[in-house]
């Protein structure tokens, strides 16, 4: 397990934004708040995929994060 680490110099936060902090809290809290777009990774409990979903995943390919090989101008 990871120890805790508190933030030495934590930023202050203004009246407005501690209000809208505190708001989007409680929607969380109550589970009003929704992740965007497609989950990429399936629940546990989701059970084995298909075949065809396996094809189609591995039809992707593998994602990069590496920035030289994006397209454009080299230099």
């Amino acid at each position: 397990m990871s120890e805790l680490r508190i933030d030495p110099n934590p930023i202050e936060l203004s009246a407005e934004e501690q209000e809208r902090f505190d708001r989007l809290s409680d929607m969380a809290e109550r589970g009003e708040i929704l992740p965007l777009g497609k989950p990429r990774r399936r629940a546990a409990s989701a059970g084995p995929i298909s075949a065809e979903e396996f094809e189609e995943i591995m039809a992707r390919g593998r994602s990069t994060t590496d920035k030289t090989s994006e397209t454009g101008k080299s230099q």
